[in-house]
């Protein structure tokens, strides 16, 4: 959904990083983005160092286990960061984590 919401609002280049198991649903049904792998939290590096990407967003699918170190390290690089879903539930014992943050709706 936020794929396809950030198309709708005329965001350049939008890239989807999903876990690898995940990959060839959102490369079908998002086919005007790209989508890529992320196995480990190595894989994050890149898109993290890319001047390029203006803003992050984490949460939806992204399960509880790493998405706590993968959100920190987005906060990191002061970029707009919007934070959802999954994200959330990461820092349910630690909310004042998430103080800078933009949180969605839930």
């Amino acid at each position: 959904m936020a794929g396809r919401a950030a198309a709708r609002v005329g965001a350049g280049l939008r890239s989807i990083a999903v876990s690898e198991i995940a990959l060839p649903v959102y490369a079908s049904a998002l086919t005007s983005n790209v989508v890529k792998p992320l196995a480990t939290s190595r894989d994050l590096d890149a898109p993290l160092s890319d001047w390029r990407l203006t803003a992050f967003l984490i949460g939806p699918g992204a399960g509880v286990g790493a998405t706590r170190i993968r959100t920190l390290a987005m906060l990191a690089t002061h970029r707009a960061t919007l934070i959802d879903a999954d994200a959330i539930t990461s820092f349910e014992v630690d909310s004042a984590a998430l103080m800078r943050a933009v949180v969605g709706p839930y």
